[in-house]
């Protein structure tokens, strides 16, 4: 009974320590953006949380989910032999601010993806007349990097605008040997 009433009061003074500090220092840690280009170009919904570790490092987890599939006519101004679309994606990063400012500037980034989606393939018919669209679904993990900038307001509103690369290391399937892009142009709010 001793051991328990004193661990539950260790536990209250170290969460009360924490919390003055925190009211000392008032830097907001979390940040929750969404990213408008996603939004506006792709039709997805892609938004994501950072949690601020330090002035120079970030985590955070990124979520992508297809608001609309893209149709026959929309896929071919992107690509007209082969694409896909991903329809979910999950996102987590690590970021190195290389500022003085707190988790400001110019920053690199190590990310991961898991990904789902469709792939379109473009084949000609018999008659080399028409093409025949083939639709196979895929799920695939990719690592990458990217560099971005992130701009903070005094009243704590965010741009980020970031563009990352990465690839497959397994290689199985055709999106899989494609590289994935991450990127856009994200709005948010720190607290």
């Amino acid at each position: 009974m001793k051991t328990t009433c004193l661990f539950i009061l260790i536990v209250l003074l170290t969460i009360n320590g924490v919390a003055q500090q925190d009211s000392i220092n008032k830097t907001p840690h979390s940040e929750i953006k969404v990213n408008a280009f996603n939004l506006i170009i792709y039709k997805a919904a892609d938004v994501s949380y950072e949690y601020l570790l330090n002035e120079n490092q970030s985590i955070g987890m990124g979520l992508l989910i297809k608001l609309k599939p893209l149709k026959a006519k929309e896929r071919k101004l992107f690509e007209p032999e082969i694409s896909y679309t991903r329809y979910f994606s999950l996102t987590p990063y690590y970021r190195y601010f290389l500022s003085k400012k707190y988790a400001k500037g110019i920053f690199i980034e190590g990310f991961a993806m898991y990904a789902t989606g469709k792939e379109f393939e473009s084949t000609p018919d018999s008659k080399d007349t028409m093409s025949i669209i083939i639709f196979k679904k895929y799920k695939t993990f990719r690592l990458g990097i990217g560099i971005g900038l992130k701009i903070v307001s005094r009243k704590n509103l965010s741009i980020d605008i970031n563009f990352g690369y990465a690839m497959d290391p397994s290689r199985i399937n055709y999106v899989s040997t494609n590289p994935a892009t991450r990127g856009g142009i994200s709005v948010g709010y720190r607290f």
